[in-house]
């Protein structure tokens, strides 16, 4: 298939690559016609190494990434899987300014049940907590300075004091009730 340069990936040109199994979340790779290689050899050696077998390697950031050859030189590219899935499922990519999140937090759990469209600002509500962190719970930290638990949430890229408590608890209910009110399609779980 021969692509412009300015066009991007299309949900047909994966869906002639690509199966999607709903069940699982996972992609498999299709049979690809002759019109696809140079040689029959090539042709056979593809077929065989990959028709019918899972598409996508698992990086060490958790998602699952898928290589595509696409475009006017013919070149490979690495695809997020779940885009990719969320691409032959809705016909489209994402809109500007939308990101695709993993509802229960897993990268790998590419099941469309498990994909939703989400701001950047709702997507980062998602997020465990950082290992640097003095916390266990996200949006809370010891400060030295007065001794006490600090609880804070992020509000169009801005920081919003909730409060200075005596216990760590106290600090994470109190963001847990700020996160209910500015981000109410957050996942109500919380890690930690």
């Amino acid at each position: 298939m021969n692509i412009n340069k300015e066009e991007p990936l299309t949900a047909d040109h994966v869906r002639e690559l690509l199966t999607y199994i709903p069940e699982s979340g996972l992609l498999i790779w299709n049979a690809r016609p002759i019109e696809y290689f140079k040689t029959k050899r090539e042709f056979l050696r593809w077929n065989t190494r990959y028709c019918n077998k899972v598409a996508g390697t698992l990086k060490l950031t958790g998602y699952i990434h898928v290589k595509i050859k696409h475009g006017p030189k013919n070149k490979r590219k690495s695809y997020m899987a779940h885009r990719v899935i969320w691409l032959l499922v809705t016909g489209s990519w994402p809109p500007k300014g939308f990101e695709i999140d993993h509802i229960d937090g897993c990268r790998s759990n590419n099941r469309f049940k498990n994909l939703r469209l989400v701001t950047r600002s709702e997507n980062q509500q998602n997020r465990k907590p950082m290992k640097n962190t003095t916390s266990k719970y996200t949006g809370v930290h010891w400060c030295s300075k007065n001794k006490k638990w600090m609880a804070r949430i992020i509000i169009n890229r801005k920081y919003i004091h909730l409060g200075q408590f005596d216990y760590e608890n106290e600090a994470n209910a109190s963001y847990l009730a700020a996160k209910k009110v500015y981000h109410p399609s957050a996942p109500a779980h919380h890690y930690y």
